[in-house]
């Protein structure tokens, strides 16, 4: 298990090899292994070169430094559709914070380099285990976080072949961020942040991010967890997905449809640590 120390450790060091490098250096750090002509596939990389493109390019996505998008999420408890306004904020690669206003009250859940925390209807704040939050980032627009994974020297990146999402064909790519020997001793870490990435045929956007989440107690049990992107419409020069889906275990938790987003707004760190 993880000690505090150990997870500050973390953290600095991740922050710091981070800071290195910026999204304008992924071509030169992972150029073409191979182009994608007739029956050949591209490496991953190029595949998610091409599919960052396809959002707006690195230099563009480079200067995003937070987003508010507002619309309204339905939950699926027990069943039963819950219905709310809601609004999702975005900051760098690794913030984000979703407010939900149901019937019973506000709902929101905020992540921030590692460290998450719900807080539900009464205002109780609940912490989310590590092992649950260590691989997340910008869930509803993931380009920010999937750029900074690629233009660092610790990710590999491959190809694991075609894939069906909702009936369309993709291209799925398997991401492992790993980390320096000092940090993750084990390779603990290493296990807990592998992304696939499902990139659309013919659209070269995302429709799936996919890792996997954890019982409260332990990081040993496996479930899939997926986000689902659809209904792509041009905002503020970018491609944005205007339906997230998150999915556990192939149920479906929550559907978010967006009416719109405002880039570079401002947002604090402040904004993504419950109180």
């Amino acid at each position: 298990m993880f000690t505090r120390l150990r997870f500050a450790s973390f953290v600095a060091s991740f922050r710091e090899e981070v800071a290195t490098f910026t999204i304008l250096s992924l071509v030169l750090l992972w150029p073409p292994a191979h182009a994608q002509t007739g029956t050949t596939v591209a490496s991953g990389t190029t595949i998610l070169t091409q599919s960052l493109k396809a959002a707006g390019g690195s230099a563009g996505l480079g200067s995003i430094q937070d987003f508010v998008a507002s619309g309204a999420i339905t939950y699926y408890w027990a069943g039963e559709p819950v219905q709310g306004p809601a609004t999702v904020y975005g900051k760098g690669y690794a913030e984000f914070r979703l407010d939900a206003s149901l019937p019973e009250g506000t709902r929101t859940l905020a992540l921030s380099y590692g460290v998450g925390a719900l807080k539900d209807f009464s205002g109780k704040v609940m912490t989310i285990p590590y092992h649950n939050t260590v691989n997340l980032g910008v869930l509803t627009f993931p380009y920010l976080t999937l750029a900074v994974a690629l233009s660092d020297p610790l990710t590999t990146v491959s190809y694991l072949g075609p894939a069906e999402v909702n009936g369309r064909q993709a291209y799925q790519v398997q991401v492992q961020r790993h980390f320096s020997p000092k940090v993750d001793t084990d390779g603990t870490l290493a296990g807990l942040c592998v992304t696939n990435y499902f990139v659309d045929a013919q659209t070269n956007l995302l429709v799936k991010v996919s890792d996997t989440t954890h019982p409260v107690q332990t990081f040993t049990a496996n479930y899939t967890h997926d986000i689902e992107l659809e209904d792509y419409v041009t905002q503020g020069g970018y491609q944005v997905p205007m339906v997230a889906r998150e999915k556990v275990g192939g149920q479906t938790i929550w559907q978010l449809q967006l009416g719109g987003i405002a880039f570079n707004t401002g947002l604090t760190d402040a904004s993504f640590v419950l109180q």
